[in-house]
């Protein structure tokens, strides 16, 4: 290993450890006062240390949420790959059993949980929330014209609600908030359920329109 491996890896470990005293603060205590003095005393560092990585406390916010909205999932990623449809139709088998990138999603508010649910819990930044729910709703829209839904009013609220209830999902999923917590099959299920009813809804809508319409 060389002396830039070296001084690469040891600050990165740092800075892990820097954001790791950050997320534990957080679950304790409101993200507005934390301050870099405790930031410090918690990571067992100097203040000096601190402020070679990081300006302040919202330096340190700014890049765990960076790194936690460039590490969520998209259809791209999870190579979601279907011709669009021109109009809403039912939804077949396959389209049914293509929850790939829920399945994506869900493993990837686990292996982050103990961050995401920091700062989307009650003492963390409520920005964030937006921030995630935001391209949350930007994966649906892609999915949204996969299955040929309408670019009409309803379209960002259904969006919007779909978004929260993947939050909500993956919140309560991995904070164990229920007793019988269930397995990860059994949470893309859910999701899958709500996006393809989302679509069955809109293709009977249009079928009654294009029966209303014919003479």
């Amino acid at each position: 290993m060389s002396d830039s491996d070296f001084k690469n890896k040891k600050s990165f470990q740092t800075k892990l450890i820097i954001m790791t005293a950050f997320i534990e603060l957080i679950k304790r205590r409101n993200i507005e006062q934390i301050t870099v003095k405790a930031i410090t005393e918690k990571a067992d560092i100097s203040r000096g240390t601190f402020y070679l990585y990081f300006s302040d406390t919202e330096d340190v916010t700014n890049c765990i949420e960076n790194f936690l909205l460039s590490e969520m999932p998209t259809a791209k990623s999870v190579n979601i790959r279907r011709t669009p449809k021109t109009r809403p139709e039912m939804p077949t088998l396959e389209e049914c059993l293509d929850n790939e990138w829920e399945k994506a999603w869900f493993l990837y508010f686990q292996t982050h949980k103990e961050p995401l649910n920091a700062l989307l819990g009650p003492h963390g930044h409520g920005q964030f929330y937006t921030k995630l729910k935001t391209q949350i709703m930007n994966e649906l829209n892609t999915f949204m014209i996969l299955d040929g839904f309408p670019d009409d009013n309803i379209r960002k609220y259904f969006q919007s609600l779909y978004a929260d209830v993947f939050l909500i999902l993956a919140q309560e999923w991995t904070l164990n908030k229920y007793k019988n917590n269930q397995d990860l099959q059994s949470l893309v299920d859910i999701a899958s359920t709500i996006r393809i009813g989302g679509q069955y809804r809109t293709a009977l809508f249009a079928q009654s329109g294009y029966e209303r319409s014919q003479p």
